[in-house]
């Protein structure tokens, strides 16, 4: 998120998640937030269970509300949809 350790920034992975994945912005925000926020406060102590949760859904995914699926079903349609096109314009 502060690109430390060669990260690409808040900007660029908010700009992946909404332009390349097209995710919906509270989703997007939501994984950032979780993936950055959650580390510190599991080595400080904060708040273990409910943080341990919200990592546990944006890592592995729990059902409908699994990034994993989400990001999956948005990258196969995408490649679906650019191989339709490309299709297209061979015929």
């Amino acid at each position: 998120m502060l690109r430390w350790f060669g990260g690409a920034g808040y900007a660029q992975t908010m700009r992946v998640f909404r332009e390349q994945l097209h995710l919906p912005l509270l989703v997007a925000l939501f994984a950032i937030l979780v993936e950055f926020f959650g580390g510190f406060c599991l080595i400080l102590g904060f708040h273990l269970l409910a943080i341990a949760l919200a990592l546990i859904v944006v890592v592995k995914g729990s059902g409908a509300l699994s990034v994993d699926r989400i990001l999956y079903e948005h990258v196969r349609n995408s490649s679906q949809a650019a191989l339709a096109n490309q299709i297209s314009l061979l015929t």
